[in-house]
């Protein structure tokens, strides 16, 4: 398809007259209207903007007239343009060319060949395709497969699926996230998955509020295809043939039959396991969390988000029509985005009932509830009398290191409490041992 091969040549600098004239006239016949179509094309889309390939081929398709096409050298476009696999010539050498409004500031490394990719991810050339995913891929289960399927039991029943990378796609991936996305900011409103926010700092804004309607978006990464990670590097500035690699070594599709819903995991998408996911998710939700943040503004409410799950809260009681609303609008809202709400795990809490979010009662303050501390001190206490073998009834591959996660978690939350009941497993520990 020509105008996407074209969108690709256009897209590897700036959106500026001169340079872009340049870039064209390696594969367009001049005939003294370069310049006067990249101005065209910088008055639609804006100098300091960033189209999508896809956005850029779809405007040139629709501009094509008799004109256009003797500009087109369709018989040569390839050749001419030494195109590789994904579109992109090597004519002039590619830059990064971030979105002037949005990542401008990003101090994301620069990146604008593949050669350059493979030296950064400190990978072998040669393997760069196959990490890549742009050779078939291998097989679930197979030696040359880059990641292990994995099912957990969940507590509510039925299975979570884990693709865990291998150690070799592993170490790549948190390159990715270390070099690239920890660069990338989230909103202000996302507290997941990032240094200085927490559980805690999520549920704060609704602690002591009257009225609490929680929301949960339903199949988090598997919607999150690699079509828009692709998205998400080209705004940082990387030129097509870069992001696409890029987005191609975060996601992750495999075929089985034999699981329900295998369908959903064919398309390429963020796998749950790998180290990059958790960040690139949060970025794909910047323009939801901004359109929510504005909803609630509006309305007079606080919103705030961790991972999957949305909150909103008001200081003051609201009517069933009133929470109704707020219910469309933000259906409407997510569905927009392209994500979608999981309606069954929607909730509406009032100031009159226990209020939790995120397993923190919020109804005064933070608090872990009283029944989880009572139950998790119970274990300790048993741990004291039994031994940790007999009462890892859950057959946790380090029940030591697990209760001292919950317990971490409750000094978090609650260091008083929290160093109480640390105390408490370390001395049993100790005693054990001797």
């Amino acid at each position: 398809m020509q105008s996407k091969k074209l969108a690709s040549i256009i897209l590897r600098g700036p959106l500026e007259v001169e340079e872009l004239s340049l870039r064209l006239a390696g594969v367009l016949v001049d005939d003294g209207t370069l310049e006067e179509f990249a101005e065209l094309l910088i008055g639609h889309f804006g100098a300091a903007s960033r189209p999508s390939v896809w956005a850029l081929s779809e405007w040139i398709t629709a501009q094509q007239d008799e004109q256009w096409e003797k500009m087109m050298e369709d018989e040569n476009l390839d050749s001419k343009a030494g195109l590789s696999f994904n579109g992109t010539p090597d004519l002039m050498p590619a830059r990064m060319a971030p979105d002037r409004f949005l990542s401008a500031h990003w101090t994301v490394p620069s990146i604008t060949t593949q050669g350059a990719l493979a030296h950064w991810l400190d990978l072998p050339v040669e393997y760069l395709d196959w990490f890549c995913g742009q050779m078939k891929p291998a097989d679930i289960g197979s030696k040359l497969s880059h990641y292990h399927v994995v099912k957990i039991s969940k507590k509510s029943g039925g299975n979570r699926l884990l693709e865990v990378p291998k150690q070799e796609m592993k170490r790549v991936q948190r390159h990715v996230l270390d070099g690239i996305l920890e660069h990338i900011p989230p909103h202000d409103c996302s507290h997941g998955f990032q240094r200085g926010r927490s559980i805690v700092s999520y549920v704060e804004p609704h602690v002591g509020q009257q009225v609490i309607v929680k929301f949960d978006l339903s199949d988090y990464f598997l919607t999150a295809d690699r079509i828009r990670v692709r998205a998400l590097f080209h705004l940082a500035g990387y030129p097509p043939q870069i992001a696409k690699y890029l987005a191609a070594l975060c996601t992750h599709g495999f075929k089985d039959e034999k699981l329900a819903g295998y369908w959903k995991y064919e398309r390429a998408h963020l796998p749950q396991g790998a180290p990059s996911s958790p960040a690139i998710a949060d970025r794909l939700l910047f323009k939801l969390d901004v359109r929510l943040a504005g909803l609630a503004e509006k309305l007079e409410m606080n919103y705030s988000r961790y991972a999957d799950d949305l909150a909103f809260s008001s200081s003051e009681r609201m009517k069933t029509g009133k929470i109704n609303g707020l219910k469309k609008l933000v259906s409407r809202i997510v569905e927009e985005e392209g994500w979608w709400l999981n309606d069954e795990k929607t909730r509406v809490m009032k100031q009159g009932q226990r209020q939790r979010l995120a397993g923190l009662v919020v109804n005064t303050k933070a608090n872990v509830a009283r029944s989880e501390f009572d139950r998790l001190k119970a274990i300790i206490f048993r741990v004291q009398r039994n031994g940790l073998e007999a009462e890892n009834r859950m057959n946790h591959s380090n029940f030591l290191e697990h209760l001292r996660g919950r317990v971490s978690f409750v000094q978090m939350v609650n260091p008083k409490r929290g160093e109480k009941l640390s105390e408490l497993l370390e001395n049993t520990i100790t005693e054990r041992i001797d």
